[in-house]
């Protein structure tokens, strides 16, 4: 195993059906982004004739471990003229990384404007 990921990386093998062929590697440990490496050095298993194996030469073989939240920051839009009293009032959302976009929707906007100022008193409701 290897990789830049953090952390004491542990496997647990586990046979995937029952013909000796397919084994599941299950990678845990990690503590800290990175990737993920998993291959088989030569001579490490063998066959039932005794045959041992040949290194692994895999080209899919390397997991990007992802635990770093996004960064989002929120800013008036390009163009957006300020004061306006026009809408809609645009803003852009820049992520500091690549975001599932179903999962970003007007429902996770929060919206806040200042309260409205009072209205001065007119100088006849004073008298």
């Amino acid at each position: 195993m290897g990789g830049t990921a953090t952390g004491t990386l542990a496997a647990a093998v586990t046979e995937v059906g029952s013909d000796g062929t397919t084994f599941n590697i299950a990678v845990s440990g990690m503590t800290g982004s990175g990737t993920v490496t998993a291959s088989l050095d030569a001579s490490v298993v063998t066959d039932l004739a005794g045959n041992a194996n040949i290194a692994s030469t895999s080209t899919d073989n390397t997991v990007m471990y992802d635990i770093t939240a996004p960064i989002v920051t929120v800013n008036q839009a390009a163009g957006q003229s300020d004061p306006t009293d026009a809408g809609p009032i645009n803003f852009t959302a820049v992520f500091s990384q690549p975001i599932t976009p179903a999962t970003f929707t007007a429902a996770h906007v929060s919206l806040t404007a200042p309260l409205a100022l009072p209205r001065p008193s007119s100088p006849r409701a004073l008298q």
